[in-house]
């Protein structure tokens, strides 16, 4: 038989099994093909949407970084129980970010960073421990004392935060510390207004930790408003006033007798721990820093707080006639910037965490 025409016979006998199967191949790598590119473009997509989620994130990551320097070199100050808006929609890197930084103590900052980018949103919370300044350590409340602190008459003491709208303020009605810090105790006349604190308003009773602080932990408690401020001796010198300034001026006074003057910080101080605030009769807004307070007259106030050096408690009695002390975050921040402070404030993250 001839071998060729056996083969030929062959194929056109499975000529139609082989067209089958030719077709089905066919078929079969068209169908590998479409899935393939559905595949890549679904892929793609969500690549883009990855790409934007990780920038939304970076950009998060950016808000939280701008904040932090912001801390490190004291152009954001911390308010005590308050949340601060730092940034607003900021742009940054083709989308934006908004950063909120809130405390409940004076050296932990809780940052929420938000980042933007397309329809993308990445929210990140960075918690931050803030060295923060010897006076921001310890002034903790409207009045504080190393020793023993009593009130008289009718002045009022309220730790509560107040706005400074006024000589005396308006009470926010969020934040705030105690009335009054005392390394002793604190007494309340009866005649007083009281003291408040926190969220409390002023009354006679003495509620701990609310509107007083009693038997504060007084080690390392600064002698000399050097220590408190974080300054020289050279520094202070600078700010020395020997007659009064004008009525006017804003900053630091340094001076043994008190001054009237529109605000600032007011520091009595001798060698001695003798300088006293006596019988004041002014309206004075900022940070008082005395060895002694003995006296403030009918009607006058104080917005921001007072701090007290002295070793004895013979000079803290606050009373006569219906004088104010109120607490103002906002007014210690206006003040403290006079300080003359040059060092970078060290912040170290203590925790970061991705939120929904």
């Amino acid at each position: 038989m001839n071998k060729h025409y056996s083969i030929r016979k062959i194929l056109n006998q499975n000529n139609g099994n082989t067209l089958v199967t030719v077709m089905m191949i066919a078929i079969f790598a068209a169908m590998i093909l479409q899935s393939l590119a559905y595949s890549t473009r679904s892929t793609l997509k969500a690549s883009g949407r990855k790409l934007s989620k990780v920038a939304s994130l970076n950009i998060a990551e950016a808000g939280k970084e701008q904040v932090i320097a912001d801390l490190r070199e004291r152009t954001l100050n911390l308010q005590h129980n308050k949340k601060i808006f730092c940034y607003n929609n900021e742009p940054f890197g083709g989308g934006a970010f908004t950063v909120t930084c809130s405390t409940t103590t004076m050296d932990t900052a809780v940052i929420l960073s938000i980042g933007y980018k397309g329809n993308d949103t990445s929210k990140i919370e960075v918690v931050a421990y803030i060295n923060p300044d010897s006076w921001q350590r310890w002034v903790k409340g409207a009045v504080t004392a190393r020793t023993s602190v009593n009130t008289l008459g009718k002045i009022e003491i309220d730790g509560r935060d107040y706005d400074t709208s006024s000589f005396s303020g308006t009470c926010l009605g969020t934040g705030g510390v105690v009335g009054v810090a005392a390394g002793g105790s604190v007494t309340v006349d009866n005649s007083s207004s009281g003291v408040g604190g926190n969220y409390t308003s002023p009354q006679k009773a003495v509620l701990e930790g609310e509107t007083a602080c009693q038997n504060i932990d007084t080690t390392g408690y600064p002698q000399t408003p050097e220590d408190l401020l974080g300054m020289t001796s050279a520094q202070l010198e600078a700010y020395k006033w020997t007659t009064p300034p004008p009525s006017d001026y804003v900053g630091i006074v340094y001076s043994e007798t008190p001054y009237d003057f529109a605000g600032g910080i007011m520091i009595l101080h001798n060698s001695s721990g003798t300088a006293s605030l006596g019988n004041y009769n002014g309206n004075f807004k900022g940070l008082i820093i005395a060895d002694e307070v003995k006296h403030f007259n009918a009607g006058s106030t104080v917005l921001g707080a007072i701090f007290m050096l002295g070793k004895t408690s013979g000079g803290n009695c606050f009373g006569n006639g219906t004088a104010k002390i109120h607490y103002s975050s906002q007014m210690l921040e206006k003040v403290t910037k006079f300080i003359p402070v040059t060092e970078r404030r060290t912040v170290n993250v203590a925790s970061w965490r991705e939120v929904n």
